[in-house]
């Protein structure tokens, strides 16, 4: 056919009027693909950071021109478009594009309106077309071996449509079913099960249609296939009403088939669902904390915490004051963090903006809000991305430039998704990972008073005195901005209260006495013994910790073993899931798995969470540990399996949470190695955005579960240590990475080490470890990374007065650097000379190093090299007579430092600033800094554990 064909659906084919293209790189392949699957231009930088991740920036453009040529000269110069920056494949009548075929046509049934019963000739012919798209999995065995984001990308698109075409293939066999097309519906469920064999409805559906067109034998062999495939995947038997089904068919009987029931899930959370049974107790004894909360709210408070212990009614405080706010039209966001998943970097953020993103006008309140916001948003929570379709590309910055970009992002878009005077919600906040908490604190700082509240509710038992929580509140506090709340039990005398209300006659009310003692007014357990009370018509007995426990075992004894068997699956996700994920995990189908949740939630096991009732969670933590530890430990074991599995699907290109919780459930099922490979990405990918503390975590679990790149991960470690401040741990852990590494990788380390001993004063060592690695690396031909040794032997040299031999390395640095074109060696390398320069008094000389230094730096994306370009261009700026922009200097300098975690560096800033802020005259704000120099100095020294006065004297480097 004239045109051009594009089949993506299966392994790749790209045929151009009606011939096969040939490329001679994949590249060229993946760059058509995702041209063609998101349907936009992109730019250059976009294209080159996807598809050569691990290039420079140069390189990565010179490869995609290189990559551009070939495949416009496959194309004939047809049908791609290039201008300026961008590049594009238009959508034209003349190309065949299977996967959006796929999708147009499941789009169409889904706006075609009629009952969900109805058999519609236009939807079935639509659902055929669409079916037959489907000739296999996205990109069936394709893949780029040096691209992480191409692959995170491809991953999550195939996850998608495999999604769509089951989802397809259910509806279709629904109406083959219907109009009594047993061969057709025979073949799509086999379609269905070949695609996702544990659908145990679908083996059902199977064994009815082959018995109702008189085929027994093959109805009973199905039933011996599920049987099976359940036990060697998930290690269970079928549920109840398929072994029913097979006793009825092995008699002669052939059941009649029972009504349909409707295919979308939304069913579950429709407005005439039944009410659950448990009690909803009136709030008592809250009174005048509700006006508390209320009153603090109104006043536009940048911070509210409600605090207790656990079952003391935090949150269903909290539900009260947001429930009025939401009736006066204020907008409100929650998020429920969860014991466990501390350490999931963004957890929380991304949850946020998760949620915000579902309202009705979500995509109107992201339009009005920098790109870049969206961007930096959409990173932590991808719908969002689809919200603002003309975004420009989302280009990634690395070091301190993408961590400020970061804050300023989210914040924003938090912001504008709340709205004026709207209110984010945090439950149990002293669970929340510590890079979420980052950046609370930041819109507690910085956002103006128009920013939304944060409320927060926390456990006082669980919240530890080093939590960033307190830190937030002191700041918003000296601001006149926060307010806190504790919590205390209820009273005998509220007790009875809450028992008068929940049952006014006497007769129908439990020994208050028994009743007290037994939850010492702790607001959930009284809650839940009525309801035990109410159902039972008694309370047991006996202490607290005991009965209560009973009391939620007893929520489970009566549930369904397919409502068992999703509670199991829900314990072992370990946090609020949605129907879609314990489909997957469990292998039930859609109506088993709503009906199953529908009897939790009616049984009081589960709930929604607060603003999102497209997610689910337990009631009570509680019920979540009696569930998990009832389930054998053998199938937790397998559902942390199957959990990891599914949650690779959708793991996020640029964040720490998902691999870190993939990383946990592997490790939960016993799998150690694709634990520890996960833990190892997660912890690269924390460093990356500064979260060090968990990026250290995650990197000594690696090790812990037996990771083989031991060299490479105590290296990482040692990076950690070493901004820090923390010598000693830094120098046991290069020297372990030395001794582990291979020889092309321990010139790295020794350069390290060098970078070690020149920090703390033992200036002989580190000329020892630079010499042998610049020695090493030169052999090699690995000339930037020579550049760098160089450059940092040289300071050494100067460090000790050897002005001569420093300026023969700073220029062979140069020389190396120029040799390699690459921007992070030549930032050093002026770096070096600069502060050469200024030692020599030559302060124009050192000025004019330091600012391309500079320049070069901004052009890597900062980080580290940037940090000192300031710095020492400060010094020099300050030297010739500019005060004010050399204050302006090292005030950049200071503030990225911080955010990189560079400690000692942060101490040397703070006294440089000290320095500046006195020769200008201000001396109480030079005092102020001098004070943290010195605290910051003293605890670096005494964390090296020696003396080293070197440490003092940090001033350029």
């Amino acid at each position: 056919m004239a045109g051009l064909t594009i089949n993506l659906l299966g392994p790749p084919v790209v045929e151009s009027d009606g011939i096969p293209i040939e490329v001679d790189t994949r590249k060229a392949v993946a760059l058509l693909a995702y041209l063609a699957v998101t349907g936009r231009a992109e730019t250059r930088d976009s294209l080159s950071v996807l598809l050569w991740p691990d290039n420079d920036h140069s390189r990565g453009r010179a490869a995609l021109r290189r990559t551009l040529s070939v495949l416009r000269k496959a194309l004939d110069h047809r049908w791609l478009v290039i201008e300026g920056q961008t590049v594009a494949l238009p959508i034209g009548s003349d190309m065949r594009i299977d996967v959006r075929l796929f999708e147009d046509r499941l789009a169409a049934t889904k706006l075609h309106p009629h009952p969900a019963s109805a058999v519609c000739n236009q939807c079935l012919q639509f659902l055929e077309e669409a079916v037959a798209q489907y000739r296999g999995d996205f990109l069936t065995g394709f893949t780029l071996r040096d691209s992480a984001n191409f692959d995170d990308w491809q991953l999550a698109q195939g996850e998608h449509h495999r999604r769509e075409f089951t989802g397809a293939l259910r509806d279709l066999t629904d109406s083959y079913r219907r109009l009594g097309r047993s061969d057709d519906a025979i073949a799509a469920l086999s379609r269905w099960l070949e695609a996702d064999p544990l659908v145990e409805s679908a083996h059902r559906s199977l064994m009815e249609v082959y018995a109702s067109a008189g085929d027994r034998s093959r109805a009973l062999e199905q039933y011996q296939k599920c049987i099976r495939v359940l036990d060697r995947e998930l290690g269970v038997s079928p549920l109840e009403e398929t072994v029913d089904l097979y006793h009825e068919l092995k008699v002669g009987r052939i059941p009649v088939r029972a009504k349909a029931q409707p295919t979308k899930v939304e069913s579950l959370v429709d407005s005439e669902a039944r009410p659950p049974s448990r009690l909803r107790a009136p709030l008592v004894g809250r009174a005048s904390d509700l006006e508390t909360v209320s009153v603090e709210l109104a006043r536009g408070n940048r911070l509210i915490a409600i605090e207790g212990e656990a079952g003391i009614g935090k949150t269903r405080l909290a539900e009260e004051v947001l429930a009025a706010a939401a009736a006066q039209g204020i907008t409100v966001i929650a998020a429920h963090c969860h014991q466990g998943e501390e350490d999931l970097a963004f957890g929380v953020l991304a949850e946020l903006l998760t949620i915000g993103g579902r309202a009705e006008d979500a995509r109107t309140r992201l339009a009005s809000i920098p790109s870049f916001a969206v961007g930096e948003a959409s990173s932590l929570a991808p719908s969002l991305g689809d919200l603002v379709p003309a975004m420009p590309p989302h280009v990634p910055l690395s070091g301190a430039a993408a961590d400020a970009r970061l804050l300023d992002g989210v914040a924003e878009a938090l912001r504008a998704l709340c709205g004026e005077g709207g209110v984010l919600f945090i439950d149990d906040v002293q669970w929340a990972d510590a890079a979420s908490l980052k950046v609370l604190g930041y819109m507690v700082r910085r956002l103006p008073e128009s920013g939304p509240s944060i409320l927060v509710t926390s456990r006082t038992e669980a919240l530890r005195a080093d939590h960033p929580l307190h830190e937030m509140l002191h700041t918003a506090r000296r601001n006149g901005a926060s307010a806190s709340l504790s919590l205390a039990r209820l009273d005998r005398d509220e007790v009875a209260e809450l028992v008068t209300a929940a049952s006014p006659h006497a007769a129908a009310q439990p020994d208050l006495d028994i009743l007290f003692e037994e939850t010492e007014g702790v607001p959930f357990f009284v809650v839940e013994y009525l309801d035990a009370f109410r159902l039972d018509g008694e309370i047991d007995s006996g202490r607290l910790p005991v009965s209560v426990r009973d009391l939620l075992s007893s929520k489970l004894a009566g549930l369904t073993e397919m409502g068992r068997q999703v509670a199991a699956t829900a314990s072992v996700v370990g946090r609020a899931f949605d129907l879609d994920l314990v489909r997957e995990v469990s292998g039930r189908s859609p109506e088993e798995v709503v009906e199953a949740v529908e009897e939790l939630c009616q049984r009081g096991v589960l709930g929604a969470p607060s603003g999102d009732s497209s997610s689910f969670d337990f009631a009570h933590d509680k019920l979540k540990e009696v569930v998990y530890e009832d389930t054998n430990p053998a199938r937790r074991r397998l559902l942390h399996r199957r959990v990891a599995s599914a949650l690779v699907g959708v793991t996020r290109s640029g964040t720490a949470a998902p691999s870190a919780e993939v990383a946990r459930h592997y490790q939960l099922a016993g799998d150690d190695a694709e634990a520890a490979a996960h833990y190892l990405e997660a912890g690269r990918r924390a460093f990356a955005m500064h979260a060090n503390t968990q990026a250290k975590e995650y990197l000594l679990t690696a090790l812990a579960l037996g990771h083989t790149e031991e060299g490479s991960i105590h290296r990482e470690i040692g990076d950690i240590e070493l901004l820090a401040g923390d010598y000693q741990a830094a120098l046991s852990s290069y020297e372990r990475a030395a001794a582990m590494s291979s020889p092309d990788a321990r010139p790295d380390v020794e350069r390290r080490l060098g970078a070690l001993h020149h920090r703390t004063g033992q200036f002989d060592s580190a000329r020892a470890y630079f010499q042998t690695a610049r020695d090493s690396l030169v052999a090699g031909e690995r000339t930037a990374a020579a550049s760098m040794t160089s450059a940092d032997w040289a300071l050494t040299e100067i460090k000790v007065g050897n002005l001569g031999r420093a300026r023969f390395l700073a220029e062979e640095a140069m020389e190396l650097a120029l040799l390699s074109e690459d921007s992070g060696a030549l930032a050093q390398g002026h770096n070096t000379l600069g502060i050469l320069a200024t030692e020599e008094g030559d302060y124009p000389g050192a000025a004019h190093h330091l600012e391309q230094g500079l320049a070069m730096a901004d052009e890597v994306g900062g980080g580290a090299i940037r940090v000192a370009a300031l710095n020492n261009l400060a010094r020099a700026t300050a030297r010739i007579g500019d005060l004010d922009r050399g204050r302006a200097l090292a005030e950049a300098a200071l503030e990225e430092s911080v955010a990189i975690g560079d400690r000692h560096r942060e101490a040397a800033l703070h006294n440089n600033l000290a320095d500046l802020l006195h020769a200008t005259g201000d001396v109480d704000e030079s005092m102020k800094h001098l004070k943290k120099a010195l605290q910051g100095f003293a605890e670096i020294e005494l964390g090296a554990d020696l003396s080293h006065p070197e440490i003092w004297k940090l001033a350029q480097w």
